[in-house]
């Protein structure tokens, strides 16, 4: 086939349904894993002092269609531009470590590299991304230079910083690990439930489409 896979002979018949659902479902968790191993390949260099993360996805030449042909090129960069945080979440340490801005200028110059290269989308990360004063800057010299951007936020500078941002992020993620407000305040480490719902409100005002990325944890999935 165009992944070129062999066809295995079928398999036996299965003594029961749960059997049969269960390899039904390992059997799509070896194919999607086959094709993100396939289709996707990162690397990491790092800018000075922050790591910018690039990842290649690998495209198949329409007219050939044998894992020989895949060609690369950059799609997303996944950039710190900061280690600074606001929460202290169960699964994360980065709180833990010396935080730190990337300079303004640097970040700059990165951009018009990146384009350069053939980068499409820009994920502006940390950290929380809403506590680098410079941010907004960042986003309107990406939209200028033709990325899409992303950001994700724990949302706790989000009320305060949603008119700075609005208009230049295509995929803004809010984060919320638990409808229950007392577990997924525990989980963050800090009490920031109303500020998620707050900014979902704020958000919708400015016409903005956040997302909700939610983290599993064995705090909020038994």
């Amino acid at each position: 086939n165009a992944f070129g896979c062999r066809h295995n002979p079928p398999p036996p018949p299965f003594e029961n349904s749960q059997e049969a659902g269960l390899a039904a479902v390992h059997s799509t968790i070896q194919i999607i894993l086959y094709r993100i191993y396939s289709l996707i390949c990162s690397y990491s260099s790092f800018c000075k002092e922050y790591s910018v993360e690039v990842y290649f996805l690998q495209r198949q030449e329409r007219k050939k269609l044998t894992m020989n042909h895949l060609i690369s090129y950059p799609i997303l960069c996944n950039y710190y531009i900061t280690t600074r945080c606001n929460a202290r979440c169960i699964f994360c340490d980065i709180y833990k470590k010396k935080g730190k801005d990337a300079k303004p200028e640097e970040v700059f110059k990165n951009l018009v590299d990146l384009k350069k290269i053939g980068v499409k989308f820009i994920d502006l990360t940390g950290g929380e991304p809403l506590l680098h004063p410079a941010l907004p800057e960042f986003l309107r010299m990406a939209k200028k230079l033709g990325f899409l951007t992303t950001v994700t936020t724990n949302c706790i500078l989000y009320p305060k910083r949603a008119r700075e941002i609005a208009g230049m992020i295509d995929l803004l993620h809010f984060s919320l690990d638990s409808p229950i407000k007392s577990e997924h305040d525990r989980i963050r480490g800090v009490p920031c439930f109303d500020s998620v719902i707050k900014s979902l409100h704020i958000a919708e005002t400015l016409g903005e489409k956040p997302d909700i990325l939610f983290t599993v944890t064995e705090e909020n999935v038994k």
